[in-house]
């Protein structure tokens, strides 16, 4: 699993490249366990790139969370797909910390048809018409 790390005042912020699924998952604890916690009072933990998320990636999730908790840190979740956030949610960890979910983006409008050139003779082609030859 990708991720890298930018420290703040009295805040880091661990951004995770990858999903978090099987294995690559699992290194989450270890990683956020190389931070340096002196410093700090929280960890934000950003899932802007992660595209998916197993049973071993929650895992890793509560595991990064337990391990701040008995630190005395706070675990925050940023930038949260959707998605992801639907699974926090069912098993309750969404109810444990903060998350800040992504909000979807606008859905992209598709032209499907030759509606939108436009001809010659300045009327719109329809698809069904091939431009008429001068």
């Amino acid at each position: 699993m990708r991720a890298e790390s930018r420290q703040h005042e009295r805040s880091v912020t661990h951004v995770v490249r990858d999903a978090l699924v099987g294995q690559d998952a699992l290194t989450l604890p270890s990683q956020l366990a190389r931070l340096p916690l002196e410093d700090i009072d929280e960890v934000t933990l950003s899932l802007r790139w992660v595209g998916d998320v197993d049973a071993s990636g929650v895992a890793a999730l509560v595991r990064a969370y337990s391990h701040l908790e008995q630190r005395g840190k706070r675990l925050r979740l940023v930038d949260v797909p959707a998605h992801v956030h639907d699974h926090l949610r069912i098993i309750g960890l969404a109810d444990l910390l903060p998350v800040n979910v992504r909000p979807a983006a606008p859905a992209r409008r598709r032209w499907f048809g030759r509606r939108d050139v436009v001809g010659t003779d300045r009327r719109a082609i329809e698809p069904s018409q091939p431009p008429r030859a001068r």
